[in-house]
């Protein structure tokens, strides 16, 4: 904690350097005076326009002169007490003032390097309470399985706590004496604190033991909720090769009341460590740290103040965790895999899913499968032939992709919907069955589990994985390699061309998890699954960080059942829900309906021009500028050449090729359709929005490609759409538009807001940009009142 104070380079010396107190040497250089000195030093250069003599040799002689002093008055002293002290032989007065002179200065030298001993004594006292009790709270996490060693057991153990809590007690005895003894410095402490430079360490030092103490009396307060957790975390399933069902590691209903005792309890300690922040300039705070403790550091210091606004949340939260953490009873959550390269509404073709069970808040084993297995016999069924998406869908879905299914459920935008839809599908095609596994991880069977709630995952996530573990490798019959970079091409390559497809029909021993044309996707997720679980836990809390972040940019997708919990993702702005307010508003939703792989080319430039009118109405001008990028095709007559995996072939057209998506413009309520051009049929195909609370502009668009060329020529039209809405902000007040993306598309957005004409006054223009669009975004821009 305390940095090196400043140390002076130790000097060399030649054995036959002589000191600088010494005579000169003679020197035979005629550049060099008689002190060895080139005139052009003028450290070293005499006055001699004054003539004085060298400075140094003024000194030696002074200094020489003095010694001389010393010594006659030591000659007339020492006889005289040796004689008894008569009275004829009494020393001059100036021999006892030469004397006191030299006994003053041997005391004044004699404090100064005592002192400059204990303040290094201090020094290093204090740098080593706060090295031990810094060491102390990091052994912590180690302690406690979840740092960068493995354990030797599949949970936590009575020793283990013993060592966490241990640990926890040195860190909190050495912060506070360390702290106590700058509070209460010593002399030499409390004389350093007036020394230039040492003293803003000091200072800082005081500062980091306040807060080092807080945090250890948080960490003491909050330790049984910290090692409850640890245990549930590296005794699970999904991070362990652990039985999904263990008595190790369990969460109960008690540890739950305990959690929130210790975040009451804590809380304190985390007001009083938000003060001493607040209070504390980070120039004068980080004054004794180093470049890297101040990095190391940093990130904790930044969510301290965010804690008390946390535990009314947590609070919230905990009537809610027995439901969603399966205490007293497991529960299940849909997995869903998206595919962005057929793009649909949540962000991606459901193509792959797994159930993985929540028990006594330890999740289970995930067991990825295609999920067509689901889909195609719930189809064949007379429930399943049946089965049609929502009404507010059949005008543009297509017929041919009925009967529905689970693949398909994700139709709306608003996550929590999709959801809902997803787990619909999911009970009537009685698939909300998570796997059971033995001591060893391996699958034995299956337990039907009431739902809790559905995570979607974007590919990014995968390849976040795998940066983390490194390159995957898939055995026999595949033996290919897996990397960040070629995920999405391996898998693509295996699911759909026919080459991939021929490997996946040669089932080895181990490898029938999944259908043969994703039998390779479900060997990439087992692969990947089981190599988190070798890797350190610190990493992989590391990664866990990560997900936040991919929450906010929708490359994660999560939905409860429970009101409660979901109301916990609303707060944070995490429910990848629609929209609905009063204000301005806008969302552009595009769904793959080719059924192939081609939205991956596809990237799209939003520009809209928005006028604002004196009675709070707005006006939206907007285009689509697409940039289509599809491999180039030198025969597009060849089947081979022409795969529907990227875009349809259609013998019977003239043009040959075509992508083709359906676009759905959410506006605020009551749009009035303007104009609209370069939509398949011309202009916009419904208006009945299946948000409510939105309005909703919706039309189709297509890409055609001309076969008879070589290569393919590709028509890329740039579609315009123009609308009005009332009401969406009060004049004089700012306008807002809230921009809502969709997850894992290639969009990026130019909007440019012209306030309302007011006389002669030049309207209030403002742009704003993002590319590419990843979050959410409110604009705001502040509209002047119009007097004239």
């Amino acid at each position: 904690m305390l940095s090196e104070l400043p140390q002076t380079p130790s000097e060399t010396r030649d054995a036959a350097s002589s000191n600088i107190l010494d005579e000169p040497a003679a020197t035979s250089d005629p550049q060099r005076d008689a002190w060895g000195n080139r005139p052009e030093q003028p450290i070293y250069t005499s006055f001699a326009q004054y003539g004085q003599a060298p400075l140094l040799q003024r000194v030696s002689q002074r200094m020489d002169a003095y010694r001389q002093a010393v010594h006659g008055s030591l000659n007339e002293l020492v006889p005289w007490v040796r004689s008894g002290l008569p009275k004829s032989q009494k020393p001059t007065r100036r021999a006892f003032n030469v004397l006191l002179s030299f006994m003053l200065l041997i005391a004044i030298t004699t404090c100064f390097i005592g002192s400059g001993v204990g303040l290094a004594t201090d020094y290093f006292s204090l740098k080593s309470l706060a090295s031990n009790g810094l060491a102390a709270l990091e052994r912590v996490p180690e302690d406690l399985g979840v740092g960068n060693h493995h354990l030797s057991e599949k949970f936590i153990s009575n020793k283990q706590r013993a060592l966490a809590a241990a640990d926890v007690a040195i860190a909190l005895r050495d912060f506070q004496e360390l702290h106590q003894r700058l509070v209460h410095p010593d002399p030499a402490l409390a004389a350093a604190m007036h020394a230039p430079g040492i003293s803003n360490l000091l200072r800082s030092a005081y500062l980091l033991s306040g807060v080092a103490l807080d945090a250890a009396q948080i960490t003491q307060q909050l330790f049984p909720t910290i090692a409850t957790l640890a245990d549930v975390y590296v005794s699970a399933p999904l991070t362990n090769n652990g039985p999904t069902h263990q008595g190790d590691g369990a969460l109960h209903m008690q540890d739950l009341t305990t959690m929130q005792q210790n975040l009451q309890s804590a809380l304190p300690y985390v007001s009083d460590l938000i003060m001493r922040l607040r209070a504390a300039p980070p120039d004068v705070l980080f004054a004794a740290l180093s470049a890297s403790q101040r990095a190391k550091i940093t990130p904790f210091l930044q969510l301290i103040p965010q804690i008390p606004t946390l535990i009314p949340l947590i609070e919230q939260f905990l009537p809610a965790a027995p439901a969603i953490l399966g205490v007293g009873q497991p529960v299940g959550y849909l997995i869903t895999t998206m595919d962005p390269a057929e793009m649909r509404a949540t962000g991606g073709f459901q193509g792959n899913y797994a159930i993985m069970a929540m028990s006594q808040g330890r999740p289970g084993t995930i067991n990825l499968q295609d999920v067509y297995l689901l889909d195609k016999p719930f189809d064949a069924s007379a429930v399943g032939s049946a089965n049609v998406p929502p009404a507010t869908y059949l005008s543009w879905w297509p017929s041919s992709y009925l009967p529905w299914g689970l693949r398909d459920a994700n139709l709306s935008p608003d996550f929590p919907t999709s959801a809902a839809y997803d787990l619909s599908e999911l009970g009537l095609e009685n698939g909300a069955y998570a796997p059971v596994t033995d001591s060893h991880g391996a699958i034995i069977g299956k337990e039907h589990l009431p739902m809790a709630g559905v995570i979607a995952i974007e590919p990014t996530v995968i390849e976040q994985m795998l940066t983390l573990t490194g390159p995957i490798t898939i055995p026999s019959p595949y033996n290919d390699i897996v990397t960040a970079q070629n995920l999405q091409d391996k898998i693509h390559y295996y699911q759909l061309t026919t080459q991939g497809r021929k490997l996946g029909t040669k089932a080895g021993k181990g490898d029938t998890l999944s259908s043969a044309n994703k039998r390779f996707t479900a060997l990439l997720a087992k692969a990947l699954l089981a190599k988190l679980k070798a890797e350190p836990k610190d990493r992989l809390l590391t990664f866990a960080g990560m997900l936040l972040n991919d929450l906010h940019t929708k490359d994660i997708q999560v939905a409860f059942t429970n009101p409660t919990a979901e109301n916990f993702l609303r707060y944070y702005q995490i429910s990848s829900e629609m929209y609905t307010g009063s204000a301005d508003s806008l969302m552009v939703n595009d769904t793959n309906i080719s059924g192939n792989k081609g939205s991956q080319f596809l990237h799209e430039q939003i520009t809209d021009q928005v006028q604002l009118d004196a009675k709070g109405g707005a006006t939206h001008t907007m285009t689509i500028t697409y940039t289509w990028t599809p491999p180039a095709i030198q025969d597009g007559t060849d089947p081979n050449q022409v795969y529907n995996v990227l875009y349809d072939a259609n013998a019977g057209a003239n043009f040959g090729l075509f992508y083709r998506q359906f676009v759905r413009v959410y506006t605020a309520q009551q749009p009035t359709l303007l104009s609209a051009s370069n939509w398949q049929f011309g202009g916009i195909d419904t208006t009945t929005s299946d948000i409510p609370g939105r309005g909703m502009l919706g039309a189709f668009y297509i890409l055609q490609g001309d076969a008879t060329t070589h290569p393919v020529a590709w028509n890329v039209p740039n579609p315009t759409l123009a609308w009005y809405v009332p009401h969406v902000y009060t004049p004089g007040q700012p306008y807002t538009l809230h921009f809502q993306h969709q997850a894992d598309t290639l969009v990026s957005l130019t909007v440019t807001v012209t306030g309302p004409p007011c006389g002669n006054q030049p309207p209030t223009t403002q742009t704003f940009t993002a590319n590419p669009v990843t979050t959410d975004a409110v604009y705001q821009m502040a509209v002047p009142a119009c007097n004239g």
